[in-house]
């Protein structure tokens, strides 16, 4: 394969991207916040705009425009032109599914932390955003009807599964790779900043692993699409469920609660499990895939 040819130093692609971020960041914001003004947060059609022109404006088109700048080959950068095996997707689909409990019960771990009382007034700007996010999603889902759930994973799901990873992913994580990061520091770093941009303290561990995930998927495979596909199908299962369970009922999803509260030992069998399955899933990678003369 041809070597991924850049035009700019590392500092100078690094500086770009941070720049086109910021400027997609307050024009999303700005015109985000006058659909809101005008409409009420309560309003559904107002919310789904604001979040179209937030994937579009604070993603998607940062992370195109800062490849079409660095190199003469965007595609390549941003992994787009490689795609992935069906035994690939269906691997990476089975690790996330196996790792639920052991995920729910660091959520409920992390549900559970409280800072000193000197931090209280944090604790509670934490607590409001959690609230907030809730009362945004079940706006969001709109009524409980078929069509909006179909608008709900088209915007939530896809399109939001497609924005974060070609931004974070694709964008974000391949410029520091490129520049000579290691790997495993530009994986975590790329996360730290995905789940800490989301604003929900009490889910930040959980995101946290979800962002690694998705960077050694792109590691591993050496193509975007297949985080972009595990990405989106995490967010559609979320939508579905709270979809037919209900974002504030009071009685959760099974699938919300194993592995929690006395249930400790299967989130311990899903973690042994799931690492066993990262270790075979590598493996199987590099197995299908061909070396490939590039920057990574």
């Amino acid at each position: 394969m041809t070597r991924l040819k850049l035009l700019l130093n590392f500092r100078q692609r690094f500086v770009l991207f941070v720049s086109i971020a910021i400027i997609g960041f307050l024009i999303a914001g700005l015109a985000g916040s006058l659909i809101i003004m005008k409409f009420g947060s309560d309003s559904t059609p107002a919310m789904r705009i604001a979040s179209v022109i937030q994937s579009i404006f604070q993603l998607i088109l940062p992370a195109l425009l800062t490849a079409l700048l660095v190199t003469r080959m965007p595609a390549d950068f941003l992994r787009l032109r490689s795609g992935f095996s069906v035994g690939m997707l269906v691997w990476a689909f089975v690790i996330l599914m196996v790792s639920t409990p052991a995920m729910n019960y660091i959520i409920e771990l992390n549900n559970n932390m409280s800072l000193p009382q000197s931090m209280s007034g944090l604790e509670d700007w934490f607590r409001r955003s959690e609230d907030n996010a809730v009362r945004s999603l079940t706006v969001l889902q709109g009524e409980h009807n078929i069509i909006n759930l179909i608008v709900s994973i088209l915007i939530m799901g896809l399109l939001a599964g497609f924005g974060e990873e070609l931004f974070f992913r694709g964008a974000f994580q391949r410029l520091l790779t490129t520049g000579g990061v290691n790997r495993h520091l530009a994986v975590w770093s790329v996360a730290f900043v995905f789940s800490a941009i989301h604003f929900q303290f009490y889910g930040f561990v959980p995101r946290l692993l979800l962002g690694a995930y998705l960077g050694y998927l792109l590691i591993w495979s050496k193509s975007l699409w297949l985080p972009i596909a595990i990405h989106a199908l995490n967010n559609t299962v979320y939508v579905i469920t709270h979809w037919t369970y209900g974002v504030e009922a009071d009685t959760p999803a099974m699938t919300e609660t194993i592995g929690t509260g006395q249930s400790w030992p299967v989130a311990l069998a899903s973690a042994a499990i799931t690492a066993l399955a990262i270790i075979y899933f590598k493996r199987y990678c590099s197995k299908q895939l061909k070396p490939e003369n590039n920057l990574d």
